[in-house]
């Protein structure tokens, strides 16, 4: 648009439209395609600026892989039929999780809008977990429902819940209290007046068609419910309209008044013009709002009740298969488990050939009856949980009558569960709060190991050297230790041996707990004065001047493996050491030596794994290992001690410590 100067009338202003005004269809046209275009290419330059820093290392493209790996991933397991089950069950368990919380808002947002006194009650008890991280509140719904789907669903249902809740009791709480009274003094009676709840329906529909609901369906009989479907503004507003008019909402002058307890309405032409109430149907008693408020709250009670015996029902409740207790079992010899299958206990060597039975043995002993067994790992991807995903991948769990579900779950969460018999079986370590959770009680020990390094590994306590300063001349106390693990890790006693040995302990330097992908930046650039570096990181300082390794896990000595509960201890043995002859049998069979030799086995394993092949390449393979040594469990506690977080006289082995179920695996006899 323009504006131009009249040349005889300098005071007057012509407006002259301009190209937008011109030309409406073309301005919009450009403008839309502006619009989509923006909205394409913003998120397709994050993703070309994501590929690039992938591609040339400015982001640890382990931790962020580059969209065209992502891609490329997805097309495989897309192609190899893998993908579609996972984004079934993620579908299904968010459609039902959606599905519980819109419900259970719905009927709690209108339940506390309309009474004062159920909102009283209430709200402060919804306001508290309201302010909680869902997240946090998944120990929560896994102690309520085991393992499985519903920790899942019931984790989106309380997210989706409150946001249903909150914006279903505003639009109720916000209808004037005095809408009906209005109504009953403009002759309407009680019953053709909309309650509060049906009186804000426009307002939960936003956006929804204005004029739904005009054909005249079963549902649209009465003037609440005909009012608050049809027209999105509030329905006490159109009650005041249809009043002063004197006409029904359908459009019919209204003649005659109100009856007992119910409106007469008749057309022009004197036929009824809505059956509300009629003479042929009898006279419908009101309603009062006590007694609806009474229902309301007896269906609140119905559904806690419900979820409460839902929270408190086993899912494991229904397996009544024969178990079998731990008692004086029978050890037999097993075919191709000879003299090398086990080792003394005592023998602390780092040069100790670990324990080793002929590939495919111990042959497979299957149950009696099959067993599901459910094993919680805190990760997936790692290379130290590699024979359990390959048992489970080619069968060896299954030729044992197990049916093995591997579940992902930090340590602390999963103890309580292991504890009580929620869950069979850990992968992970004997950190210190598992320690803790037998010295308070907890039925758990040690059952079998999981590896040790390599010699030719350097995974371990690496420092960033001072002007002058030499890796055997390193000196700890007061720097500062950077770890993504933390305090209470096994990795403290490997720590405190090397600290031993450089002037310091784990009294005497300071930690700073950092990120997977920050803990070698923070080395790098003097954030941290040490760090432990897992595999494949140590290898970006290795062989780079000013840097010094100066020690890792000692060498054949495992610290981590299979926990057991009370379950796989006391109740069903059988199926205890059915499980570890699976894996045993999978270590010799696939673990036995330098695997990564083998380049059809380490394809194979990068696949199973979901991690890169020259990433697993570029660490040395790890020594597999079912035995545990003897007194591992006694100095990770002098370490725990040292760090402050264990307390207490150190427990014994016979507390800790169950070497029975691996021997009689390989028909060892003590």
């Amino acid at each position: 648009m323009t504006t131009t100067t009249h040349p005889e009338r300098e005071s007057v202003l012509v407006r002259a439209p301009g190209p937008d005004e011109l030309h409406p269809a073309r301005t919009h046209r450009r403008r839309r395609a502006l619009e989509l275009t923006l909205a394409a290419a913003v998120p397709f330059a994050l993703l070309l600026l994501w590929q690039l820093a992938a591609s040339r290392a400015w982001i640890d493209d382990r931790v962020y892989p580059a969209p065209s790996t992502i891609l490329a991933d997805g097309w495989d397991r897309a192609a190899a039929g893998d993908l579609w089950p996972d984004v079934w069950a993620t579908l299904r368990r968010v459609l039902a999780g959606y599905a519980i919380g819109t419900a259970a808002g719905y009927v709690l947002g209108l339940l506390m809008g309309s009474p004062p006194l159920v909102r009283a009650a209430l709200e402060p008890l919804l306001d508290a977990p309201y302010v909680v991280p869902k997240l946090a509140l998944l120990p929560v719904f896994l102690n309520m429902f085991g393992l499985g789907e519903g920790p899942q669903v019931a984790l989106v249902a309380a997210t989706v819940f409150f946001f249903v809740w909150i914006s279903t009791m505003a639009p109720v709480i916000a209808v004037p209290s005095g809408h009906r009274d209005a109504g009953r003094v403009f002759g309407f009676a009680l019953a053709d007046v909309p309650p509060r709840p049906a009186a804000c329906v426009p307002s939960l529909r936003a956006g929804g068609r204005s004029d739904r609901g005009r054909g005249g369906g079963p549902g649209h009989r009465r003037v609440g419910t005909d009012s608050g479907v049809e027209r999105p503004r509030p329905s006490h507003l159109r009650l005041t309209r249809a009043v002063r008019e004197r006409r029904d909402v359908r459009g019919n002058r209204l003649r005659g008044g109100p009856g007992r307890g119910f409106l007469r309405t008749r057309t022009d032409s004197g036929t009824p013009a809505h059956s509300v109430g009629t003479e042929g149907q009898g006279t419908r008693p009101v309603t009062t709002r006590r007694r609806r408020h009474a229902y309301g709250l007896g269906a609140l009670l119905a559904l806690t009740a419900l979820l409460v015996t839902a929270g408190c029902s086993s899912p494991y409740a229904g397996n009544t298969a024969p178990k079998t207790g731990p008692g004086n079992r029978t050890i037999r010899p097993m075919e191709g488990c000879s003299t090398s299958s086990w080792t003394d206990p005592a023998d602390l060597s780092p040069t100790r050939t670990p324990a080793r039975c002929e590939p495919r043995a111990p042959v497979a002993q299957p149950l009696s009856q099959r067993r599901k067994i459910t094993i919680a790992t805190g990760t997936l991807s790692a290379e130290y949980v590699a024979p359990l995903e390959v048992a489970l991948d080619k069968g060896e769990f299954k030729a044992e009558g197990l049916d093995v579900t591997l579940r992902v779950l930090p340590t602390p969460d999963a103890l309580p569960l292991l504890a009580k018999g929620d869950m069979d079986a850990l992968w992970a370590a004997p950190e210190a709060a598992v320690m803790n959770g037998i010295r308070g009680g907890f039925d758990i020990k040690w059952v079998a190991g999981n590896f040790s390094p390599d010699p030719k590994s350097k995974s371990g306590l690496w420092v960033k050297l001072k002007d002058g300063e030499t890796a055997s001349q390193a000196r700890l106390a007061n720097r500062t230790l950077g770890t993504m693990i933390g305090k209470g890790s096994v990795i403290a006693y490997p720590v405190q041996r090397t600290l031993a040995r450089h002037g310091g302990g784990l009294d005497k330097i300071r930690y700073q707990q950092l990120g997977s992908a920050d803990v070698l930046t923070a080395l790098q650039n003097g954030g941290v004065d040490s760090a432990w570096l897992l595999d494949p990181v140590w290898r970006k300082v290795a062989g780079t001047p000013g840097y010094a390794f100066l020690g890792g896990q000692p060498l054949g000595e495992p610290l981590g493996g299979m926990l057991y509960g009370r379950t796989l201890l006391q109740d069903d043995v059988d199926a205890g050491v059915a499980l570890l002859r699976a894996y045993i049998r999978t270590v010799n069979t696939y673990f036995s030596g330098d695997y990564k030799r083998n380049e059809g086995f380490t394809t194979y394993l990068a696949k199973l794994l979901k991690t890169d092949k020259r990433v697993l390449e570029s660490t040395p393979s790890l020594r597999m290992d079912w035995e545990i040594r003897a007194g591992t469990t006694m100095r990770l506690q002098s370490a725990y001690e040292a760090q402050g977080v264990t307390k207490g006289t150190p427990l014994p082995e016979s507390r800790t410590v169950n070497r029975a179920l691996y021997e009689e695996a390989v028909g060892h006899a003590p």
